[in-house]
């Protein structure tokens, strides 16, 4: 993954997980604003040294074979992982949009329709309102359900086709960023749970 592509995890100041930034906008952050720290993190025994440091500590670290270095015009600097908002106490939260990945994990993987557990490959999503009918793509009107069944009872209700959800739809809530966050670094893992 190149620079253009590469991205630092963002801690609130209790270094929690509350974002991603893109490499560009993150050391711009740190280089221009005093609010913003870096992460230094090292592998020298079993347990990691990790310690927040300025910019200017920065650009005197050395780039060891563990870490992936920028060429600017000072030389070689460590590429950051991780950076810190030390005047920012908040967790972000975002709502959810539903889709396929998100009504299956609300759903356990079971059919709504009939308890089966089911893979990725045998599931679908079943309007309970069919769109055709003005069904919207919401959480409460959208089940996982087996695409044999989901094919059979097409653009009907379920009550038409004999059909009865064992749960309830509803929106998950709002989630804490750090739950939406995938490890896309080694640094990471200390912070994503």
């Amino acid at each position: 993954m190149g620079v253009e592509n590469s991205y630092v995890l963002v801690l609130n100041s209790g270094w929690l997980p509350i974002g991603v930034k893109r490499l560009k906008e993150a050391i711009s952050a740190v280089y221009e604003n005093k609010d913003w720290q870096l992460v230094q993190i090292d592998y020298l025994e079993q347990e990691p040294f990790i310690q927040p440091i300025g910019w200017n500590e920065w650009l005197d670290l050395d780039v060891p074979e563990y870490c992936k270095g920028i060429h600017t015009i000072r030389g070689m600097i460590r590429q950051p992982t991780v950076i810190i908002a030390k005047t920012y106490s908040k967790v972000n939260f975002r709502e959810l949009r539903p889709n396929k990945r998100g009504i299956y994990n609300r759903d356990k993987g079971v059919c709504q329709y009939t308890g089966k557990k089911l893979s990725r490959n045998n599931c679908s999503i079943d309007h309970r309102v069919p769109k055709s009918r003005g069904g919207k793509d919401t959480w409460g009107n959208m089940v996982l359900c087996d695409k044999e069944i989901n094919n059979k009872k097409g653009s009907k209700l379920p009550s038409e086709f004999y059909l009865q959800v064992i749960k309830e739809p509803k929106s998950p809530g709002p989630l804490p960023m750090v739950e939406l966050i995938s490890t896309k670094h080694k640094d990471w893992e200390y912070f994503i749970a």
